[in-house]
């Protein structure tokens, strides 16, 4: 998939840096709306790659992560998660991979 077919992010952590992640799909969950995240690992040069420990090193997921979205207007805003909730969505994510999964094997 090219990058313009992806859905991109761009979020600056506490640090300053930026972190480029995939937005892979959304869901409702309790009348609130999340984002499943991949921090997608950019290494795609050689020099970079050697510098990265993954077997395969381009262009896959190093961690996903759940997001609550807010829709202000026209924008997204990613917020955390509730920590409280975390087991709850990650049961949820787990189960709509799960499905997802098997409909890739009934094609």
């Amino acid at each position: 998939m090219s990058e313009m077919d992806r859905d991109l992010v761009t979020f600056v952590n506490d640090e300053g840096e930026e972190m480029e992640m995939e937005i892979l799909d959304y869901f409702t969950h309790k009348g609130l709306e999340y984002a499943i995240l991949a921090d997608m690992c950019d290494c795609d040069d050689e020099d970079e790659a050697e510098e990265c420990d993954c077997e395969d090193c381009e262009g896959h997921a190093h961690a996903l992560y759940i997001m609550k979205v807010v829709v202000d207007g026209d924008n997204e805003e990613f917020l955390p998660v509730d920590p409280e909730m975390e087991d709850e969505l990650l049961a949820v994510v787990e189960e709509l991979f799960d499905e997802m999964e098997d409909e890739d094997s009934d094609e």
